[in-house]
């Protein structure tokens, strides 16, 4: 059928659907990829493959859906800030990996976070616009308006979760979080996003974002997973199956591309495999770049011994 393009929506929906609950996240991409190409203005599908892609971290995929899906909101029913913003936010993702070739990403991202200011003038979309902007410019070097806006953010945040209580929105603590992180204020970061997942423990969607800024798996859903993943490759790490546990490692970073765990144990299965099939130039830097990613590990960490042992390992 899919070969076919018969334009049965509803069909996509459901092969969707079949390949999420067999934990196919790459399936589920493609399926709706699929889809979008039939009937490119469905912004309900735009939406759920822009938030696909950013699970399986396919970044450029998501960017594009978060763009169709704005475009297609405009004038709709659909129409609201947080299209605008997640597409921002997105075009943010694309330039903290595209180094310094960042200049039309960011008069994109500016021209997107200004319309948005004007078109819904709330004090809460205001300061959300301000969080993205910050990480724009600091992300392309504009170190002194990032820091301007960050400190306006942080009056903002403070006075409007001081009036609104909950009703600031699981939306903002996240976009709050992700700012702290690129501001390498980790710690609060993990504060800010340990409360969220307290809040919404039923949320799973929320919960696949949390964790992905997360450090350590913090759904319930998360936690389980994780702790399959590291069994699964712990057991093929004993069975000296490197290769193996290397991809699985690999696979589950595209899931959770903060969590210092999985960081470490894909570190471990490289550096296992380099001591069996010797050391190689690219894998050696793949991991000390993994290592630097993770700062300084403090000493009262459950992972610093490991992180020690690895870092003299290389």
């Amino acid at each position: 059928m899919l070969a076919q393009n018969t334009p049965h929506m509803e069909a996509y929906d459901l092969m969707a659907a079949v390949a999420s609950k067999r934990g196919d996240n790459r399936g589920v991409q493609a399926v709706l990829e699929h889809a979008v190409s039939v009937s490119p203005r469905s912004v309900k599908r735009q939406k759920q493959l822009a938030n696909v892609a950013e699970e399986n971290n396919d970044l450029i995929a998501a960017e594009s859906a978060h763009k169709n899906a704005m475009k297609s909101s405009e004038h709709s029913m659909h129409e609201g800030p947080n299209m605008y913003l997640d597409y921002a936010n997105s075009v943010n993702k694309m330039m903290a990996i595209q180094g310094p070739e960042n200049s039309d990403r960011f008069k994109e991202s500016q021209r997107v976070l200004s319309k948005v200011k004007q078109k819904f003038r709330d004090p809460l979309v205001s300061m959300r616009v301000d969080m993205a902007s910050s990480t724009a410019n600091l992300l392309t070097g504009n170190e002194a308006e990032a820091k301007a806006l960050m400190a306006k953010v942080e009056t903002d945040y403070a006075l409007l979760e001081g009036q609104m209580g909950a009703s600031i929105g699981p939306e903002s603590r996240l976009e709050f979080a992700n700012l702290l992180v690129t501001n390498g204020e980790q710690e609060r970061a993990q504060d800010v996003l340990k409360a969220l997942a307290a809040d919404y423990p039923d949320d799973e969607v929320l919960g696949k974002k949390i964790d992905r800024a997360s450090f350590e798996p913090l759904s319930q859903r998360g936690k389980a997973a994780a702790i399959k993943l590291n069994g699964e490759g712990k057991a093929l790490l004993q069975e000296k199956n490197f290769d193996a546990a290397v991809e699985l490692f690999t696979k589950a970073l595209d899931l959770y591309p903060n969590n210092i765990g999985l960081k470490l144990n894909l570190v471990l299965a490289q550096v296992q495999r380099m001591q069996v099939l010797g050391r190689d130039a690219e894998s050696t830097t793949y991991c000390r770049d993994l290592l630097d990613s993770l700062g300084e590990l403090p000493t009262s960490s459950e992972f610093f011994k490991l992180y020690q042992t690895l870092r003299q390992s290389l």
